[in-house]
């Protein structure tokens, strides 16, 4: 039995598209007759290496591609050793025709890929990620790139309706197809990531947990014996106090804090937006998280927070809340930085000044606090007046 021999070719019909590149085909040889199957990736000419009939580095994400490039002969190859192993030949017509279905690009393998591989990707969106392709598999079992169209956008939408999720829990999983296929377009495997471009998201206004200045006054007064309680409210009350992710919390070292014309500021660069961040903190919330560095400083590696991941962290907050007295809110890490940004909107803080410190890249995102603090007088108001 003759086997077919494969290589890769690149622009094998010597003709540039606009953008100036060409196509890498998967070329297999029998007994002197040729097919070329499409690969879908396309880059430069001074990206192609002749020799080693491979992408060279100087192209974007060109491990991803070479990668790919390899799994796509191995994919067809396999297709033709079972075959020959059940002592059948291969045709290279019918090798094309199988490697038009394999050449299919699936979703969900590419998901799988960049839940295990992607190492920049954070435990929460991780977990996001998961939730997602879980619902995915539920809608349909095999789904390709190639099968995300706008109906198919909207079907998926409603079996999750269906399943009783709201606009937001929806719009979450929406945005993560979208995500995924920017990436898969940024590694090359499909050549283009306009599937979104008629859908809109549904999206509805959440409601902002945050303390009191009464409430985060109860938690700056007890204290704790256990040492466990003791280390996640001092975590808190820094993250109200500089208006910090818990991410960023963690990160702190205490060679970030450093000294600017007399004063103390906090120098990082943030975890999730990857901006950098000066922090006034001797003058934000008089310096008390300045008084927290120093109690922790001594932590391994100079980090000021180095115990806890978020979900233990939160688990041990609410029995902060619950010997502090305070019912009634669901006190998660992420209700500091609303707690610090309605805090300095009711002190009469400037919203752009509001927006610097949470390093928020939009100004309306700021503003949500402002309408939280203004439903919040209009609450009281009612109460006061219309007893």
């Amino acid at each position: 039995m003759d086997k077919i021999l494969y290589s890769l070719c690149f622009n094998r019909k010597g003709r540039l598209k606009k953008d100036g590149t060409a196509q890498i085909s998967v070329c297999a040889y029998k007994n002197g007759k040729r097919k070329y199957f499409s690969t879908g990736i396309c880059i430069k000419p001074a990206q192609w290496d002749k020799k080693k009939h491979r992408i060279k580095a100087n192209a974007i994400n060109y491990m991803q591609k070479n990668e790919y490039l390899a799994k796509c002969i191995g994919d067809i190859e396999k297709y033709e050793l079972n075959k020959l192993l059940n002592g059948e030949q291969v045709s290279l017509d019918e090798l094309k025709n199988e490697a038009a279905e394999s050449s299919k690009h699936s979703l969900g393998e590419f998901m799988e890929k960049e839940i295990k591989e992607n190492k920049s990707i954070s435990t929460g969106t991780r977990r996001v990620y998961i939730s997602c392709l879980r619902r995915l598999k539920q809608f349909r079992n095999k789904i390709y790139f190639e099968d995300i169209t706008y109906s198919f956008l909207i079907g998926f939408e409603e079996y999750l309706r269906s399943m009783r999720l709201n606009n937001n829990s929806i719009a979450k999983h929406m945005k993560t197809i979208r995500t995924m296929i920017n990436r898969a377009y940024n590694y090359g495997i499909i050549q283009n990531a306009d599937h979104f471009r008629n859908y809109k998201f549904k999206k509805e206004p959440t409601s902002r947990t945050y303390l009191t200045p009464e409430e985060l006054e109860k938690i700056e007064n007890i204290t704790f014996s256990k040492k466990n309680l003791d280390y996640v409210k001092d975590m808190y009350l820094f993250s109200v106090y500089t208006g910090l992710r818990f991410s960023d919390v963690k990160r702190v070292k205490s060679s970030d804090i450093q000294d600017i014309e007399g004063k103390k500021y906090l120098v990082i660069t943030m975890k999730k937006t990857k901006e950098p961040l000066r922090l006034p903190i001797s003058q934000l919330f008089n310096g008390k998280s300045i008084d927290i560095i120093k109690k922790h400083s001594s932590e391994k590696n100079g980090v000021i927070f180095n115990k806890y991941d978020n979900e233990e962290a939160n688990r041990i907050l609410k029995s902060v809340a619950d010997h502090a007295g305070i019912s009634g809110k669901n006190l998660t890490f992420h209700t500091a930085r609303h707690t610090t940004a309605t805090y300095l909107i009711y002190k009469g803080v400037p919203l752009a000044v509001v927006q610097k410190i949470l390093g928020h890249t939009s100004i309306s995102t700021t503003q949500i606090y402002a309408k939280v603090m203004d439903m919040t007088t209009e609450n009281e108001l009612k109460k006061i007046l219309w007893k």
